[in-house]
C-alpha cells in the first residue's frame, strides 16, 4: 500500500514541477524552465510506471507462483492429528451414552459464532470466535440447546477464568444454556447426566 502512495506522489510532484517551470518561463527566462520542464517529466513518468506496474501486480496476484517466493514469506499450514483431545474423546463418548441421540445431536468444537447472533452492529463480533467443547443440538430442528465446557487445569488461571465468564455471559445474554465439568466430575456418570438432563 505505501508503495502506490509513494508512486501517486511522485506524480503529483512531476505534475507541480511542471507547472513552477511554466510558471518559470513566462517570468524568468529558459534555463531554470527546461531543468524543471525535464525534472517534472521524469518524475512524473517514474510515478506513472511505479501505479502502471502496482495495478498489473494486483491483478495478476491470483497467478502468484509459490516457488518464486522464499520459504519464510510462505504461511505453513498442517492438518492436526486429533479435533478432540484425549479427556475430550472420552467425554464425548460418554455424552454420547448419557444423550438421547435419537432426539439429539452432539457437535464438538463449536464456535459461539455459529450458535449465537449479535444483533447490534455497533462493534465486531471477535468475541463470538471462542469455542465451546460441545453443543447439544435438536436434531429436527437444528436448534442449539445446550454448550458443555469440560474444564481442565488451565481453567484455573486468571486469564483462562476471565473467558470462561465471558462466555458464560454471553450465552446468558443470548439465552443458551451453558455448563462446566472439570476433569474430575466429568469421571461422574451420575453425576454429568443429572446435571445435563436439567437443562434438556
Amino acid at each position: 500500500m505505501k508503495k502506490i502512495f509513494s508512486a501517486i506522489l511522485m506524480i503529483l510532484l512531476g505534475l507541480v514541477a511542471l507547472i513552477v517551470a511554466i510558471v518559470i518561463m513566462q517570468t524568468r527566462g529558459t534555463a531554470e524552465f527546461v531543468v524543471l520542464l525535464i525534472l517534472g517529466i521524469l518524475v512524473f513518468f517514474a510515478g506513472s510506471v511505479d501505479v502502471f506496474f502496482y495495478m498489473k501486480r494486483k491483478g495478476n496476484r491470483e497467478e502468484t507462483n509459490f516457488d518464486d517466493i522464499p520459504d519464510k514469506a510462505i504461511p505453513r499450514y498442517a492438518k492436526k492429528p486429533h479435533m478432540l483431545s484425549r479427556p475430550e474423546r472420552v467425554f464425548y463418548e460418554q455424552l454420547k451414552n448419557i444423550i438421547d441421540t435419537r432426539i439429539y445431536d452432539i457437535f464438538p468444537q463449536i464456535a459461539l459464532v455459529s450458535v449465537i447472533d449479535k444483533l447490534t452492529l455497533n462493534s465486531y463480533r471477535n468475541e463470538l470466535f471462542r469455542i465451546a467443547d460441545f453443543c447439544v443440538v435438536d436434531n429436527r430442528t437444528s436448534e442449539p440447546l445446550l454448550l458443555i465446557e469440560l474444564n481442565d487445569a488451565s481453567h484455573y488461571k486468571a486469564e483462562r477464568r476471565l473467558r470462561d465468564q465471558k462466555v458464560k455471559d454471553l450465552c446468558d445474554r443470548a439465552g443458551i444454556d451453558i455448563v462446566a465439568f472439570s476433569l474430575e466430575e466429568a469421571k461422574d456418570l451420575q453425576f454429568v447426566s443429572r446435571t445435563i438432563k436439567t437443562y434438556l
